[in-house]
């Protein structure tokens, strides 16, 4: 009898067009609770440079791991009461907010990516970071020297398993499982400002050791370097491809502003190895040898059930100094266009198509989540809008003519700009507010994305957004689903599908197509689940294809709630 009252009074919400209409186009709301959620104080002396999400004592609340660079002198720390520089970080979440895990290893390093992820497959969630492992004359804090590592986790508590990369300079890591035995598989991108070693894939062998595999996956063992990595499947066969970004550039010595390539992309033949397909679609206006395309998010923008990309951006200078940030430039957008005749993606960028607001700063992290469950997919980046607080979100409108469509964030012209609260290095910098980095997540679990935003210059705090958008009552608000493995780690690989309730399969009655990954933008990590919008939809269908093939269909899912899949 609870059900049926529960699911009438659903019903009875849902009838009501004109609140529920309201509701539709309510507008993106985010509060900042950094202090209220105990962030502030952990987080001091800190210059953030990984955000990753994930649960890692299975209490069903997402925790954080916040990296840092901290090869700098402690002066350099000490803003807003700091006693010096503090280390990579472990937040545990819970109903009351977050509180630093006093067992976590300390570090001193410079902390780039990572990932929280069950690497051993013993039901509990490890941590991978990638570190920039610069090596320094005279550096008395050892930063340059602490590598790239795999933290085993037994019951909580974490401890140093495998270092990796002595002295390389890695920027990010892709989680997959390249050659489909079951275990997740790691891939290090090379950090392409220090190009003189390359990227790797490591592959799992088991009670978290790795083996390098580079060379006999067919992938480059030179030259192959970037800034980010997407880890999906871009070709629809269930096989984890690589898509390396900032990995392309015109020549150090040309002058004035170029279009250089932006990307790689590398292809998952099946049988563990990988062939190079056209890139030629990625190009990014450079005009010093620093300006590359940045982090990567990967999903559906238009319901065609292609996965289409957004590439942020990692610009150097500021607008007075570089011309290409004076004259703004835009987020890419690229729409997937099937496949060419070598089997790789075919992209088209449409950024200029579709009126994307050009940007005066930097957005090197971008993600793809829908923020006001509306059923559209928004644009997530983590460059600043306004007075510096608030990140900029393209909100999703649908689309017309076949192609997505986004409502442009206010604040984000230099002349909607407001004075920010506080000084910070980037108004000493003559630059625009922005995010190295960044995650979503569900931190109080009431169904919609929160966002996390790590700050870089210790003078400002990292972010905490709490996502209140839609209305007060939950039953008015608009609805979610969020699809999971029953071992999380097990799905990662996998594409989910939803469609209308009674329409498995139909292409017209697709509502969104979503990858399951582990890392995602640039030095970001997150849960690995698909999370969808759902309008007012109170029923879908569900169809999620297995990594390396197999499907699972669930017919008539409830909303709100998490669907956990064999």
């Amino acid at each position: 009898m609870r059900c049926k009252a529960v699911l009438a009074a659903a019903l009875a919400a849902a009838a009501m067009t004109p609140a529920a209409a309201q509701a539709a186009r309510a507008p993106i709301a985010l509060s900042e609770t950094t202090t209220a959620t105990g962030l502030w104080d952990p987080l001091l002396g800190m210059y953030g440079h990984a955000a990753l999400a994930g649960d890692v004592n299975g209490d069903g609340w997402t925790d954080l791991v916040v990296g840092t660079f901290g090869d700098r002198p402690d002066v350099d720390y000490m803003a807003r009461n700091s006693p010096g520089r503090a280390p990579d970080r472990l937040l545990l979440g819970g109903p009351d907010g977050f509180r630093a895990d006093p067992s976590f290893p300390t570090f001193t390093a410079r902390t780039t990516g990572g990932a929280i992820v069950d690497l051993d497959g013993d039901g509990d969630n490890d941590i991978v970071l990638s570190r920039n492992g610069v090596d320094r004359a005279n550096d008395p804090f050892g930063a340059y020297s602490t590598p790239s590592m795999i933290l085993r986790n037994d019951g909580g508590r974490f401890t140093v398993a495998q270092e990796l990369f002595a002295r390389r300079t890695m920027r990010h890591v892709g989680v997959l499982d390249y050659d489909g035995d079951g275990d997740l598989d790691l891939f290090f991108v090379n950090d392409r400002y220090y190009g003189r070693d390359s990227s790797v894939l490591l592959r799992n062998d088991g009670d978290l050791r790795f083996t390098d595999v580079t060379a006999a996956a067919g992938l480059p063992t030179s030259g192959l370097t970037g800034l980010a990595v997407s880890a999906a499947d871009l070709t629809g066969d269930g096989l984890p491809d690589l898509l390396v970004s900032g990995s392309r550039r015109s020549e150090p010595a040309s002058a004035g502003i170029l279009e250089s390539g932006a990307a790689r992309i590398f292809v998952n033949r099946g049988g563990g190895s990988f062939a190079e397909t056209d890139a030629s679609a990625f190009h990014f206006r450079t005009l010093s040898t620093s300006d590359e395309s940045g982090g990567i998010a990967v999903g559906d923008l238009n319901r065609d059930g292609r996965p289409d990309l957004v590439l942020g951006q990692h610009i150097a200078g500021t607008p007075a100094s570089s011309s290409i940030l004076a004259e703004g430039e835009s987020i890419r957008v690229y729409l997937h266009e099937g496949l060419g005749p070598d089997g790789g993606p075919r992209y088209r960028e449409i950024s200029g198509e579709i009126g994307l607001g050009l940007i005066h700063t930097r957005a090197p992290h971008v993600e793809l989540v829908d923020v006001d469950n509306d059923g559209w997919l928004d644009i997530v980046a983590a460059t600043s809008v306004g007075d510096g607080t608030r990140p900029a979100i393209f909100r999703g409108r649908g689309v017309s003519g076949g192609l997505p469509r986004f409502e442009n964030p206010a604040g984000l012209a230099p002349e909607e700009r407001t004075t920010p609260p506080e000084h910070s290095g980037w108004e000493a910098l003559g630059m625009y507010r922005y995010w190295g980095t960044g995650t979503t997540l569900d931190y109080d679990r009431d169904g919609r994305v929160d966002v996390f935003l790590a700050e870089w210059f210790p003078d400002l705090p990292s972010r905490l957004l709490r996502n209140e958008s839609g209305a007060r009552l939950p039953l008015l608000r608009n609805r979610w689903l969020n699809v999971e493995g029953r071992v999380p780690a097990a799905l990662i690989g996998a594409r989910v599908d939803v469609y209308k309730a009674g329409q498995l399969g139909r292409p017209g009655a697709l509502i969104g197509s979503q990858p399951i990954v582990a890392t995602t933008g640039y030095a970001g990590g997150v849960e690995p689940r698909a999370r969808f919008g759902l309008g007012k939809r109170l029923l879908v269908d569900v169809k999620v294809t297995l990594p390396g093939g197999g499907v699972r269909a669930h017919r008539l899912v409830p909303a709100n709630r998490t669907l956990r899949v064999r």
